[in-house]
């Protein structure tokens, strides 16, 4: 873990490339929709 996280502190690449990365991950798994899709499914099962 101690190497990862120098390695980050040394590379801007890859923290740029990472935060992008995970930037788009939130953009695609927490679309309003979909997280209101699965609280409606969530509901829906435990009969609330």
């Amino acid at each position: 873990m101690r190497e990862f996280l120098l390695r980050l502190v040394r590379d801007p690449g890859l923290r740029a490339e990472m935060g992008a990365y995970n930037r788009m991950r939130i953009l695609q798994d927490f679309r309003l929709e979909r997280m209101l899709s699965e609280y409606r499914e969530l509901f829906s099962y435990y009969g609330a």
